[in-house]
């Protein structure tokens, strides 16, 4: 396997060092893997605590997902990967439950908030908030268990969120970081690669 060679930061790009880029992209030499943004740690499980008197009546287990993407110029979302947290689990009667939301870490641009039904078992957590920021950390859900699952953000949304759909059940796993697969493939179309001199 040939390995790129690492430009360092602050130093000029020479024009062996795109090369080499091209050459990976086009397939015309092996490098593996490139990771092109790492994957965001999973977040903590979020914090929560009864609320006001409300909607959820019963043992809520809950997660905190955070949304990886960018915003458009025109403020539309475009989600690219989620994070899950660890669950948390909070028994209320009668009560909104309140939400503390870790912040998530450069390149997350949103977080969902999912819940299971009243005594709902580990795994099941349900789409409950959008909260389309960075930067809240208290939140509070009043949801009724007939609600969850439903009303995720769409391209038809305000603001539109595109990209990735927001799933009704919570990722079971991290799929956040994108990453090219080299191993002699060619990766560009041919358009671009006669362009390149390919």
């Amino acid at each position: 396997m040939a390995d790129l060679q690492q430009v360092s930061i602050g130093e000029n790009t020479y024009a062996m060092d795109l090369n080499q880029l091209v050459q990976a992209l086009a397939g015309l030499i092996d490098v593996g893997q490139l990771s092109l943004f790492q994957p965001i740690p999973n977040p903590s499980a979020p914090g929560l605590a009864q609320g006001a008197a409300g909607n959820p009546n019963g043992t809520y287990r809950c997660v905190q997902v955070n949304v990886t993407g960018f915003k458009t110029g025109a403020g539309a979302f475009v989600v690219t990967g989620f994070a899950p947290s660890a669950e948390a689990t909070i028994t209320v009667a009668g009560y909104a439950i309140t939400w503390t939301l870790s912040l998530g870490p450069a390149g997350t641009i949103a977080r969902v908030l999912c819940r299971t039904v009243a005594g709902g078992a580990s795994g099941t957590e349900k789409f409950a908030i959008w909260q389309p920021d960075n930067t809240t950390t208290t939140v509070q859900d009043n949801q009724t268990d007939a609600d969850l699952g439903t009303g995720m953000p769409t391209a038809s949304s305000t603001p539109p969120v595109l990209g990735t759909a927001i799933p009704a059940s919570v990722p079971s796993t991290n799929s956040t970081g994108t990453t090219l697969i080299g191993a002699g493939a060619n990766l560009l179309t041919s358009p671009q690669a006669r362009m390149m001199g390919g």
